[in-house]
């Protein structure tokens, strides 16, 4: 990418990103792509299950959204904790509310499609969202989520997955023992990514994207390749607050800065602009 100003800048401010020479770049997200963390932890049950996808949220926006992206290091754990929850409460929930899993859903927008999108205003850039679910007997439902993409492009044979809980081992068995229609798939999947890797003349059947939003876009689903020009993970709603999550930490930070009552413990004693975030997001 561009040297200088921060990728995630220059393409909030809708910069050119690439190098003279790189002409096209395959951008993509699996359609579950986050619950590949809700699945370190043994799942005894549903509600078990259920309670670790709000946790996951919460605690991503409490351990590395408010501290990193925030720049909010400083906040002690009960303000983080604070903040988190105005966070998800106020903000994630109006987007999400027809999600049954909201961290998932969440967590792969902002770090996966968001930024795919915001990739998708640059010329050459193609995109896809990979949706080939995981047929395995876990108590959440497994999707496709991280890194299941893999053995679908290099191959099963030697492809491994963590298996230190039920439902990772059950996962694993899935990979480790792939049905006939799974390499079927696999042969399709390999063949589209080869020729857009190796053939200036063929894209392999994935289309470039020419919106703001990265669309139209590539969907691989049950092995079969079509085009469409809307992501399935998010809703309008929850596209915009993906993207403010990128673009207006500023607005984001101000916010969460005037409603937590460690503002005082700032070590630069700075004041917060006005809360532009919510007016803008209302309007």
């Amino acid at each position: 990418v561009a040297e200088g100003r921060s990728t995630v800048d220059r393409l909030c401010a809708r910069e050119p990103v690439f190098f003279d020479g790189l002409d096209r770049l395959l951008v993509g997200t699996n359609r579950d792509e986050a619950r590949f963390w809700l699945f370190d932890e043994d799942h005894r049950t549903r509600l078990g299950a259920a309670a670790a996808v709000d946790r996951l949220a919460r605690d991503f926006l409490r351990d590395s959204y408010v501290p990193i992206d925030l720049g909010l290091d400083w906040f002690t754990p009960p303000c983080a904790a604070q903040a988190a929850d105005w966070l998800l409460d106020d903000l994630v929930r109006p987007a999400y509310r027809d999600s049954s899993l909201l961290a998932a859903d969440f967590l792969t927008d902002l770090w996966f499609t968001a930024f795919a999108e915001l990739v998708g205003s640059s010329p050459g850039i193609f995109r896809y969202v990979f949706d080939q679910p995981v047929r395995a007997d876990t108590l959440l439902p497994a999707g496709t989520c991280h890194c299941d993409e893999l053995p679908y492009v290099l191959g099963f044979d030697g492809f491994q997955w963590d298996d230190d809980t039920p439902d990772q081992v059950a996962i694993a068995a899935s990979f480790a023992r792939p049905a006939p229609e799974m390499r079927a798939v696999h042969d399709r999947v390999a063949a589209a990514w080869l020729a857009f890797a190796t053939d200036p003349d063929d894209l392999g059947g994935f289309v470039p994207s020419s919106g703001d939003f990265g669309e139209p876009h590539s969907l691989w689903a049950n092995g079969s390749l079509s085009t469409v020009e809307d992501a399935p993970v998010h809703s309008p709603a929850a596209r915009r607050l993906t993207r403010d999550f990128f673009c207006d930490h500023d607005a984001i930070r101000a916010e969460v800065l005037r409603r937590s009552a460690c503002a005082d413990d700032d070590p630069g004693r700075r004041e917060p602009p006005p809360p532009a975030f919510l007016q803008a997001s209302a309007s």
